[in-house]
């Protein structure tokens, strides 16, 4: 009907209030005529009865020309007689349908005759076949589209024993209801035969099946029709099944009895299905089987018939139904494994027509085979390594030991790799990273299969630049978990990831002398630490000369307002290092200053290494005379202006690069999410975004009377200017937010922030340590913004902890949070605050910040949006029992209600009571020896954390309480310890920590290469060769297979290759497997391959047995080819074995 609004255009298109099944398939179809997208959120679709009105959710935008479907409730509409309406936010009238009645329960709906055609009239409407979110016609110059069904017949003349091939075609595909697809149906009837057939279109819209023309299956000679229905749609056809000359058929043929099972290998719990044909005449035949075990003992016996009427029925979910079966259970108690031999006899069930002549035989076998588990609590693994972007990803796995009735699953975007990242242009950091949470149900016997895309429908004509990169899978419960990774590219077949360990990168190759240069980077397979504090994760850069000596910081000893004066004369040096901590993913950036007390003209290396991997890369640039860079400064703006703005987004580093991109003049379409202005007011979870811009102090202008910043101010005047270093790593903005909680700390905790140890939660926006504490290796609490290097060896500046004092907690209030903001060569600057809930509070807080003298401050309003629903906040504590012996493992588990919580929780284990007298000076007595602070994890029922606290082997017996605290309050949790002779306990197994090196070489365009296999020592353990892999590539198109790999061992013996001496010749990919397993040396080994008919030849090497090694020193490999470019890769992975 008619619209309150010509701008709005937005029209019901297709209602459906009666369809068949269940109610809760009623819809309704918008439809979005004009040439703009149109935001329809919060409009409402109302039915008769108002209080079933919907609203449609927020985000909600149709585009031009393109449909929305809506349900609700089960019963939104009334069959018997019903008007819906459209409304806007305001309230106005959109559009309204006439008066409609569907009392058929059929897939009929009331549609506009073509979308969006409305003159107000009820012929505007007819009740036809549903076309859910699709068109209902359109009004073309074109002749009409007409649906068509097409079916056909192999041939229209048979005999016994053929097979007809019924196949066709859909020019559309029907639905049902708004998600089920019609079925096509399919009916054949003859001589006493009647069959029905129920099949979908595939995706090319096509079907096809066949009928197995014999007469133990109850075909008869005579004539058959064929008629096949889609929807109101049908198409009829017919054949004719005659006799074969009798003289042309075998007496052999004529008694032939198969009997076969549906797999050759089982595990106990499995179902055995046993599969019987004939074509015998005998008269009232039966199959009279017998299953033997390996001990010759008969578990199973029985008849079955065959059924000539019996019509093979397809079940949803359940495959195949047939005739001529039965199954069989393998037990899972006390199985015998080994072969069954199942022994078949085909006669006369009935005497007065049995004959010994008339008895056919056969027999069969299948394989009992036990069931092997991985030795690891959790195993995970995908169906391949390499995606391409509209993949299905096919999750497998299984719990080994323990049974749960489900496990959470996390499928995470570690990293980017953009289809420019096959070279030295990668981008690494995802803008939107991929983040999957759901939970997957076990099998019975503790197996699982999952199944995802990394995106539902993949067109030609997007970008999928960001979704292509490294993920990570994680599988996990409360006793474990189990990870497995995998990629996404663009071309899987051609990928070769060249990627190095580090990713180090420069911003340019040539720098001028006291300018600052980037460096960059990603970490290849990086886990970020479990732990806060960890300075090992860390990558340190430090630079060395042409003559490979290291740069060093040349302090004088004579400046007695140095820090490095110890009362000698001369200089000292310190080598400079740098050190950069990886985000999420592994990705880190340094800003260097070629101060020229350190560096000359000349070519210089900057060396890379990561602490914890022991990984190391360097990369080289080139210093350049910066005589012509010197241009004098001009002040012709406001020497500091500061902008308050507010963002939802999700990364920070985001909206800083979107005000990089705005500072240069450009409009980033992201910044739609950023808005800027006077009395904004913010949430806690927003982004609070402070940018201006300043006179930027260059610092190769810079003179001492800007060190008022460091009192270790250093000139130089060996160039062509003179400068101050440390004046130049002071030019900053410093902009500060008053940090409103308390931070309660202990002797027993290493603490830097609030609430976690391990997090900054002012953002990144910025670099400096905000206004956080630390504790040095003397034990003192220094604060964040104090030099780490000044002494604090008197009584008057220890703000630490003695023996007495330790059993007590403390409340520090914390400073401002300070961010330093390095504006960019025009001065622009740009931090960003992350509100986290649980550090800001309801308030109003002052924004300050600061730029050599120049000062401007405003305010700022953050609402505590946390709480949920205004309910009050609590947590529940759970254990899986209330009693447990000394040495055992308690499990605590615990969910945060009614908020929405962010930070860590600092749980504690009380231990009984013990009386002070027997408490040593500097001992803890029941406090602190059992504190940690423990992430929350968001999952499928909210927050909630996990800890297994181990009981020592000499715990005292009592009672003992856990308490969990938080910024909203304490709870408590309590459990005994009681003697072993109460309660026997099961010690859960100490977990051990495997460690791992892998040795990589990459583009290799040698014809022969070695690979020498050697054991690894570490400081305190061996670790052995165990996993060989390798790729070849080549760029020739259409020569792949004249070039490929040949591996031989010392011995001469070909493990991979084309020749008839090698183990494997062709790809090892087979159904249900996925390599072969050769014997080499009396030793097995899993042998993968890809075969040699593809442009990247794969393969691995390792042993069949988890705990050994490859006890093969000296393999060859051979590139067999002619001229062709070809490259070759491998790695080779060492563990510690036991």
């Amino acid at each position: 009907m008619s619209q309150s609004s010509f701008d709005s255009q937005i029209l019901i298109n297709e209602v459906e209030t009666n369809p068949p099944g269940s109610d809760t398939s009623e819809f309704v179809e918008l439809y979005n005529p004009t040439s703009i997208d149109i935001d329809v959120s919060g409009w409402t679709i109302s039915p008769s009865a108002t209080w079933k009105a919907y609203e449609i959710p927020d985000g909600t935008i149709i585009s031009s020309n393109s449909f929305a479907a809506f349900t609700h409730v089960n019963f939104w509409f009334k069959d018997f007689g019903e008007t819906i309406t459209l409304s806007d936010t305001s309230g106005n009238l959109i559009d309204e349908t006439p008066l409609i009645e569907d009392l058929e329960n059929n897939n009929f709906s009331w549609q506009r005759t073509t979308d969006g055609f409305d003159t107000d009239s009820n012929s505007d409407w007819e009740l036809k076949r549903m076309t859910p979110k699709s068109s209902n016609g359109k009004l073309v110059e074109t002749e009409e589209s007409i649906f068509s069904l097409s079916a056909t017949l192999g041939g229209t003349e048979y005999v016994f024993n053929e097979t007809v091939t019924i196949a066709g075609s859909v020019s559309e595909e029907l639905f049902t209801s708004l998600s089920t697809p019609e079925m096509i149906k399919i009916n054949i009837q003859g001589p006493n035969y009647f069959k029905n057939l129920a099949l979908f279109p595939d995706r090319d819209l096509g079907f096809s099946t066949t009928l197995n023309l014999q007469k133990v299956l109850g075909f008869n000679q005579g004539s058959y029709d064929v008629k096949v229905s889609y929807g109101e749609y049908t198409s009829e056809l017919n054949f004719t099944l005659n006799n074969e000359d009798d003289s042309s058929i075998s007496e052999s043929t004529k008694n032939n009895l198969e009997i076969s099972t549906d797999k050759e290998s089982y595990i106990p719990g499995e179902t055995v299905i046993l599969f019987a044909d004939t074509n015998s005449e005998i008269q009232y035949g039966g199959l009279d089987y017998t299953v033997t075990n390996p001990n010759q003992e008969i578990i199973f016996e029985g008849t079955i018939f065959p059924n000539e009427k019996f019509s093979k029925v397809f079940q949803h979910g359940a495959g195949e139904l047939f005739a001529f079966s039965t199954q069989l259970f393998m037990e899972t108690v006390n199985p015998v494994y080994g072969t069954y031999t199942i022994e078949g006899t085909y006669k006369s069930q009935n005497p007065l027509y049995y004959s010994s002549e008339d008895v056919i035989n056969t027999s069969t076998s299948f394989v009992l085979s036990e069931d092997v588990k991985e030795d690891v609590l959790i195993s995970i693994s995908t169906d391949k390594e390499i995606y391409a972007v509209g993949d299905i990803i096919k999750v497998t796995g299984r719990s080994n030991d323990i049974w749960v009735e489900d496990l959470e699953l996390r499928v995470m975007q570690t990293g980017i790799l953009s289809s420019s990242a096959i070279g030295s242009d990668a981008r690494y950091l995802a803008p939107d990273p991929f983040d999957l949470q759901d939970r997957v149900r076990l099998n019975g016997d503790g197996t699982f299969e999952y199944e995802f895309k990394i995106v539902e429908n993949s067109s030609a004509d997007e970008n999928y630049a960001s979704s292509f990169g490294d993920y990570k899978i994680v599988v996990s419960e409360y006793f474990g978990d189990g990870t497995t990774s995998f990629k996404v590219v663009e071309d899987p077949e051609s990928f070769v990831d060249v990627r190095t360990p580090l990713g180090l990168k420069m911003d340019k190759s040539s720098y001028v002398l006291g300018s600052s240069l980037s460096l960059t980077g990603k970490i290849l397979d990086y886990h970020q630490a479990e732990i806060g504090n960890s300075m090992r994760n860390s990558v340190e850069i430090t630079f060395t000369d042409s003559s490979g000596t290291t740069v060093n910081y040349v302090f004088d000893k004579n400046n007695a307002s140095n820090e490095a004066a110890k009362g000698t004369n001369g200089k000292i040096t310190t080598p400079i290092v740098f050190t950069a901590y990886p985000d999420s993913v592994g990705g880190y950036e340094v800003d260097v200053v070629l101060h020229p007390i350190q560096f000359d003209y000349g070519i210089y290396t900057a060396n890379a290494l990561h602490q914890i991997s022991g990984t190391s890369e360097s990369i080289t640039f080139e210093i350049k005379s910066a005589q012509s860079d010197i241009i004098p400064e001009v002040e012709s703006q406001e020497p500091l202006t500061m902008e308050i703005c507010k963002s939802n987004r999700a990364h920070v580093d985001e909206i800083l690069k979107d005000l990089k991109s705005i500072g240069k003049g450009e409009i980033a379409p992201s910044m739609e999410s950023v808005v800027c202005g006077e009395n904004l007011k913010f949430n806690v979870g927003d982004k609070l975004v402070v940018t201006g811009k300043v006179i930027p102090k260059d610092a190769r202008s810079l003179t001492s009377t800007y060190a008022d910043r460091d009192s270790d101010s250093q000139t130089s005047t060996g160039h062509s200017y003179s400068t101050n270093y440390n004046t130049a790593m002071m030019n900053y903005v410093e902009v500060s937010i008053p940090y409103p909680r308390s931070m309660t700390v202990s002797g027993a905790s290493s603490v830097t922030t609030v609430p976690d140890a391990d997090e900054n939660y002012t953002g990144g926006g910025g670099t400096g340590t905000g206004g956080a504490y630390y504790e040095d290796e003397d034990g003192n609490i220094i604060r964040g913004d104090e030099d780490k290097k000044t002494s604090r060896t008197d009584d008057a500046k220890r703000t630490g902890y003695d023996g007495t004092i330790l059993m007590k907690q403390q409340k520090i209030l914390l400073t401002d949070m300070r961010y330093k903001a390095y504006p960019d060569d025009n001065g622009n600057y740009a931090t960003v605050f992350e509100l986290r809930a649980g550090v800001f509070k309801d308030g109003i807080y002052a924004v300050k910040a600061d730029y050599f003298g120049h000062h401007d401050e405003t305010s700022v309003k953050i609402i505590d949006t946390s709480l949920k629903g205004g309910l009050e906040p609590s947590i529940s504590v759970n254990l899986e029992k209330d009693e447990f012996t000394s040495g055992d493992t308690v499990r605590i588990s615990g969910k945060i209600n009614n908020i929405y919580y962010y930070d860590s929780v600092s749980v504690r284990v009380d231990l009984p009571n013990v009386s002070e007298i027997n408490c040593f000076e500097g001992q803890q007595c029941g406090f602190g020896n059992s504190e940690k602070k423990i992430r929350v994890q968001e999952g499928v029922s909210g927050p909630g954390f996990f800890w297994n606290y181990k009981l020592p082997k000499d715990a005292p017996l009592g009672l003992y309480t856990i308490v969990v605290d938080t910024h909203f309050g304490e709870f408590e949790k309590s459990f005994f310890v009681v003697d072993e002779s109460e309660v026997i306990g099961t010690p859960a197994p100490e977990a051990t920590i495997s460690k791992k090196i892998i040795e990589k070489f990459n583009r290799i365009s040698d014809d022969k290469i070695p690979i020498v296999l050697t054991e690894k020592s570490t400081d305190d353990s061996t670790l052995s060769p165990r996993v060989i892999q390798g790729s070849l590539f080549t760029s020739a198109r259409g020569e792949e297979s004249d070039v490929n790999l040949r591996i031989t061992t010392s011995n001469g013996q070909c493990v991979i290759g084309q020749g008839s001496d090698c183990l494997v010749t062709e790809s090892t990919r087979k159904p249900g497997a996925i390599y072969s397993i050769v014997t080499i040396d009396d030793i097995n080994y899993k042998i993968r391959y890809s075969g040699d008919d593809v442009r990247l030849e794969k393969f691995s090497i390792v042993p069949e047995n988890s705990s050994s090694k490859i006890d093969i020193d000296n393999w060859n490999v051979e590139i067999i080819k002619d001229e062709q470019p070809s490259r070759f890769y491998y790695k080779v992975s060492y563990v510690a074995l036991e």
